[in-house]
Parts: structure tokens; C-alpha cells; sequence
């Protein structure tokens, strides 16, 4: 069975960073949590460092390697770096100097500050990632059909369709950064899904716009669907159902697949078009 939902297709905000002035942005998972010089320790957030370098020609000709070293040529190959952005050549990076995001690029998403006031502990702009993504605010009943890293299949405006992926479910936000659910209504108390499309290039085509989101759930051969009153605990456990035969009615051990909707996913000794008992 698959649920399908309205959502919007726009950029996200989950994990926007804080951006103070004036500061470089590089490429990196890890955000940058001490200086970075010839005496600290190894680590990754060096490597991390000596990636960029390495990345932006700054360490040609020197033999850098990106380990967990603060070598003399990482020093050098900070300094050339330094020269090249017009700051004074330390060999040593600062904390809070350089910030560090898995993007390249990142969208604007807010101006913490404007144009000729004075620089101090106030963001300057708040920043997140260039992609689409979809988001939907299912009902607490729906929840379950929703999982972390479950496929989902996203309709656009213009008709097509693409695969995505569940990134994301996080209670108490509408996900765009608003106070409204994708639909306009109030989302202070939902839980906002977040999904990661597969084709960039294709979402962008049709632009932010409202979408129709569709689970993917298990593929299950031969299944049947019946109202979950017509369940039956049996003895020993497991469920099944009265078949109606005739005149008569048999009890039919049965598979319980997924349930959404007040309907069940059966599988067993029932076929298709059969009447089961549903008690008033």
C-alpha cells in the first residue's frame, strides 16, 4: 500500500548556519572548533583543512598530503592562502575565521544585519543548502508509514514524477521555515517530513510549488485489504477473519501486512472479492 500526502517543494533550512563577518567559507563536515596551527594536536578538522588547501592550489609544489598533520608545508601552504585573501600570513587559522559546510555553494536564506551598521555578535546572514527538497505534515496516524531513509515518490506541478528519499522528520516545525504546514494551516504540533529529491536538475525545472507525495511501502504478492474492524485476536496469537460462506461464516487464519487508514494488508486462505464479517 502506498500513502499518499500533499506537501511543497522548496529549499530547506534544517541545520541553516550563522554567518559573522567577515569569515571564508570552505568545504567540510566537520565546523571548525579550535585554531588550527604548528601546535595542536592531529585530527580530522587538519585533514578537513588540508583538503581545501590542496583543493585550491594553494599546496602545489609542496608535497602536502591530506592526513591529521599540521606539517611545516601545511603552515606554508596557510600562509600562500592567506596572502591570496589579502589577511596577514600567520600559518595559523582562527577560530571563527573560516566556516565549514558540505555545500560549495549555499543559498541566503535571511539578512541578520543592514547595509552600514556596525559588525558585533549579531549574524550577519543565515545561510542553507541550494537544494530542493519536498516536505509534508502527515497525521499522527500516517506517521508509521514514514521512515527514515524510506522511499517516497514526489508528483510535481507540471505533472512529472521523481523518486526522493526520507531525510528527515522532525516535530514541532512546518520545515520551511515558517509558522504554516505546507496546506496553510498551523504547524507548531506536527511533524514535518523532509525529503531529499533524487534529481535536482528536474525539481529545479518545475520550481517551489505544491506537490503530492507518495510512500513507497513492501511489496507483498497476492494481498488483500479489509477494514481493521474486521480483525480477530486469535488464541495463541495472530489475527483472522470471518469469511462469509453461504449461509454460513468460517474463521480464516490470516498474514497481517501494513495498516493505514483503519485498513489492513491480509494475506491467507481468503480470495479476492470474499465478504468478511465486520461485528456492529
Amino acid at each position: 500500500m502506498g500513502r499518499v500526502l500533499e506537501g511543497a517543494l522548496g529549499q530547506a533550512n534544517n541545520g541553516a548556519v550563522a554567518i559573522r563577518c567577515p569569515v571564508v567559507l570552505l568545504t567540510g563536515d566537520r565546523p571548525m572548533w579550535r585554531d588550527l596551527g604548528p601546535d595542536i594536536s592531529d585530527g580530522p578538522d587538519v585533514e578537513q583543512l588540508k583538503r581545501n588547501l590542496i583543493k585550491l592550489g594553494h599546496a602545489d609544489g609542496l608535497g602536502l598530503t591530506a592526513d591529521q598533520k599540521f606539517t611545516p608545508a601545511t603552515v606554508t601552504a596557510v600562509k600562500r592562502w592567506q596572502k591570496a585573501l589579502g589577511e596577514k600570513q600567520t600559518g595559523t587559522v582562527s577560530l571563527g575565521s573560516v566556516v565549514m559546510l558540505p555545500q560549495a555553494a549555499v543559498r541566503v536564506q535571511q539578512l541578520g544585519a543592514q547595509l552600514g551598521s556596525a559588525l558585533g555578535a549579531t549574524a550577519v546572514m543565515t545561510v542553507s543548502g541550494t537544494d530542493l527538497v519536498a516536505t509534508v505534515q502527515p497525521a499522527d496516524n500516517q506517521l508509521s508509514q514514514f521512515k527514515p531513509n524510506g522511499r517516497v515518490t514526489v508528483k510535481l506541478a507540471d505533472g512529472s514524477t521523481i523518486n526522493g528519499r526520507i531525510r528527515s522528520l522532525v516535530h514541532g516545525g512546518s520545515g520551511n521555515g515558517g509558522d504554516n504546514g505546507p496546506d496553510g494551516s498551523g504547524g507548531a504540533d506536527k511533524t514535518t517530513v523532509t525529503i531529499a529529491l533524487d534529481h535536482q536538475r528536474q525539481a529545479k525545472q518545475a520550481g517551489p510549488s505544491s506537490v503530492t507525495v507518495t510512500v513507497v511501502g513492501e511489496t507483498v504478492s497476492d494481498a488483500l485489504i479489509v477494514p481493521v474492524t474486521a480483525l480477530l485476536a486469535l488464541d495463541g496469537g495472530g489475527y483472522g477473519v470471518q469469511v462469509v460462506s453461504g449461509a454460513t461464516t468460517r474463521l480464516v487464519r490470516i498474514q497481517l501486512g501494513l495498516v493505514a487508514d483503519a485498513k489492513a494488508q491480509i494475506t491467507g486462505d481468503v480470495q479476492a472479492g470474499a465478504q468478511v464479517v465486520i461485528p456492529k
